[in-house]
């Protein structure tokens, strides 16, 4: 990226409109921007695939996990069903998270070329700023479910030592 304040004095020294090239430069570094924040949300849905195969790998194995899960319930200590029902929460609430982040949130719209420039750029600005709001909200949904994803991985390894 150039110095902004370089591109402002080069403005001022070569055009005969400054203005002009101003704005050409500012239509260029939103549509560089919004291009750069796609390709962050590109891969911020990538994570949240592969992390909702490895959170959906115990319904695959439905069998084992009902096995060291729920064996003898009604035996089980009050401290082992507590761990039992916060694995399950924890569990829930990291695939939940992990739907919401992968969720869409925003709609393209196209943006009129013909009008001024002055209102291109504006709509290039509002269209980073959601872009980058929506980046920011999938990075917030992947930490919380990596968060619960700890938890639930504790607790499970808790229930399964308490079962030993």
């Amino acid at each position: 990226m150039r110095n902004p304040l370089l591109m402002v004095l080069s403005c001022l020294l070569t055009s005969a409109n400054p203005k002009d090239e101003l704005e050409d430069n500012q239509i260029q570094f939103y549509k560089d921007s919004i291009n750069e924040l796609q390709e962050i949300v590109r891969a911020q849905d990538t994570k949240i695939g592969h992390l909702l195969i490895v959170y959906l790998l115990p319904i695959n194995q439905l069998e084992f996990t009902n096995k060291v899960l729920f064996t003898d319930v009604a035996k089980s200590t009050f401290c082992e069903n507590i761990i039992l029902i916060l694995l399950i929460f924890s569990w829930i609430i990291s695939v939940i998270a992990l739907l919401v982040g992968i969720w869409p949130k925003w709609t393209k719209k196209n943006i009129d070329l013909t009008s001024d420039k002055i209102c291109i750029v504006e709509n290039l600005k509002k269209d980073r700023d959601t872009i980058h709001a929506i980046c920011e909200k999938k990075i917030f949904c992947i930490r919380t479910s990596l968060i619960a994803s700890f938890f639930w991985t504790v607790l499970f390894a808790l229930k399964v030592i308490l079962k030993i």
